[in-house]
């Protein structure tokens, strides 16, 4: 009995050593845990105010942007705001871009002889109405001193134009291609004194 009493309390206190121990580091564990969510939690609050005022600063962005190109439009659109030859390449741009779908219409989409006629028309008709835009143009940006001279020259101009127009089609008189030949030589002859109106107002 004497024996066993000192393995009896040997053996409690090595119960209440590893409860110890266990209570140790069971409380170790909570700390570290609650460290771990304390840091995770400020990373995560780090991160959204982060990403908040990233998206803060894109919207600020984005609504400069936005602000500066209205600005811009609003430059571009504005008469008083564009020069002589601003206004006249707009007009040639979007000339070429009809250019390119009534040239398409005349060489891939006709079949006929009589489209043919009608897509050179087309064509021909494109840059007389241009010409007449960029003259409109030159109007009202040139003094009446430049225009006198400018008309003077257009005329001449004009019957030269009627001239090869007559000289190209004679070769097909009577025949079904002769519309085509001669709207064709118009349009050619007609968009070149286009490009030529255009550099009275270069500077301007």
């Amino acid at each position: 009995m004497k024996r066993a009493l000192p393995a009896i309390l040997l053996s409690a206190v090595m119960l209440c050593s590893c409860s110890r121990v266990q209570n140790y580091y069971s409380s170790l564990f909570d700390e570290i845990g609650q460290m771990r969510e304390n840091i995770l939690g400020s990373d995560q609050e780090e991160t959204s105010e982060e990403e908040e005022t990233y998206e803060t600063e894109e919207l600020f962005e984005t609504e400069e942007v936005y602000e500066t190109s209205t600005e811009d439009d609003i430059l571009y659109e504005g008469s008083d705001e564009q020069t002589l030859s601003d206004s006249i390449a707009i007009e040639i741009s979007y000339a070429l871009e009809q250019n390119t779908e009534a040239e398409n219409k005349l060489y891939n989409e006709a079949v006929t002889q009589w489209e043919m006629n009608v897509a050179a028309d087309e064509l021909y008709q494109l840059w007389d109405n241009t010409l007449n835009n960029v003259w409109a143009i030159l109007e009202e940006g040139l003094s009446e001193e430049d225009m006198a001279a400018l008309r003077e020259e257009e005329q001449e101009w004009i019957e030269y134009k009627e001239a090869q127009i007559e000289e190209a089609g004679a070769e097909y008189e009577g025949g079904s291609m002769q519309p085509m030949v001669r709207s064709m030589e118009g349009a050619e002859l007609t968009k070149a004194r286009v490009y030529d109106l255009a550099a009275y107002a270069d500077g301007k």
